[in-house]
């Protein structure tokens, strides 16, 4: 067979160039992550670690839609008590936040004739009105609160286990404080 260039799989002889591995390598990934999405669209769960391991496999970033299938995952497999506890502390760790940065702020923001920040009173209340249109609206009591609730559990490295803990703690506190009272009127 004179004259013969590609050998039986169509490759050229000698082998593929490089380039011509890199495309088919690519084309590889995106026909299994275009048929992981469609599985995992179809509600195939399995999809999800074919996907990640495609991924490892190709050494390639995970798609968007991986990502957040990575979410759905975590959130479909958390406790509806978890998933409250996180919002929470979503929203304390906002209000503390928001408080914080107004507080380290305030010379800053006095010079151009904002003085909200001045005294803790005033952050708060500035907090508050800031806040207002979002999911960690609240009062300047409840502003404070939030703030002592995340310094109480270690402030900038609280963490949510931290959290919860201290939660727990103040629960208990107040329930005792509670039983105490009623217990002086019964």
């Amino acid at each position: 067979m004179a004259g013969k260039t590609v050998d039986e799989h169509g490759w050229p002889l000698g082998g593929p160039s490089d380039a011509e591995i890199d495309r088919e390598r690519e084309k590889e990934f995106e026909r299994g992550m275009k048929a992981a999405r469609l599985r995992w669209l179809d509600g195939d769960h399995t999809a999800y670690v074919y996907a990640v391991r495609l991924c490892g496999r190709h050494r390639r970033h995970p798609p968007d839609w991986l990502i957040e299938a990575s979410e759905a995952l975590v959130e479909r497999a958390m406790a509806e008590e978890e998933k409250r506890a996180r919002r929470e502390w979503v929203i304390h760790r906002a209000r503390w936040e928001a408080l914080v940065e107004l507080r380290d702020r305030r010379h800053e923001l006095k010079q151009h004739g904002d003085d909200r920040g001045m005294t803790w009173d005033d952050a708060r209340e500035a907090v508050s009105e800031i806040l207002q249109e979002t999911e960690a609206a609240g009062s300047a009591a409840t502003i404070k609160e939030s703030y002592e609730l995340i310094q109480d559990a270690g402030g900038e490295g609280a963490t949510f286990r931290d959290f919860l803990e201290v939660r727990h703690r103040r629960r208990v506190r107040r329930q005792e404080q509670r039983q105490q009272r009623d217990s002086k009127l019964g």
